[in-house]
């Protein structure tokens, strides 16, 4: 039983140091964290808005960022499935002029569409400086019965990188 024992922290010691090597090995990356919530809504009119905008530049180990879910869209309160479509394109614009598209979603309906991307060296944050989000928005309505509608919107944000 103690050589069981001996034989498991031994063992347990090996995934340990070996799992503190690789994250070690690996370097850190810069990466912007963004999150937005995008609101497709209709009054009298539809229209697209976005609400709590954040950007976050931060560093993680290369491992977290080649595991970390790089792109991922939840909807909330979706309705009007069937008349609206939404296409949204995030085009990341680097410090040299270099456009870089980092996301595309082609969602339907109504309501909220919270958006979170994870952009690092993969995706052309490579170098330091002024980067440029532009979030492009094409909204189409076809109702049943009346006349389509079509919104095209640009949202933009900026970010620093060290």
């Amino acid at each position: 039983m103690e050589r069981k024992k001996k034989i498991i922290i031994g063992v347990l010691v090996i995934i340990v140091v070996s799992i503190a090597l690789i994250v070690g090995i690996y370097p850190m990356v810069t990466v912007a964290k963004i999150n937005v919530t995008l609101e497709v809504t209709h009054s009298s009119s539809y229209d697209v808005s976005a609400k709590n905008m954040q950007i976050v530049v931060t560093k993680m180990s290369y491992i977290e960022y080649t595991f970390f879910s790089r792109r991922s869209v939840s909807e909330h309160e979706k309705m009007g499935a069937d008349i609206i479509n939404l296409e949204v394109n995030f085009i990341l614009q680097t410090p040299t002029g270099t456009n870089l598209t980092i996301g595309q979603f082609d969602l339907t309906g109504e309501g909220s569409k919270d958006f979170n991307l994870v952009v690092g060296p993969n995706e052309g944050l490579e170098e330091s400086g002024e980067f440029i989000l532009f979030i492009e928005i094409n909204l189409n309505v076809n109702p049943p019965a009346g006349p389509s509608i079509e919104l095209n919107k640009t949202i933009e944000g900026t970010f620093e990188v060290p």
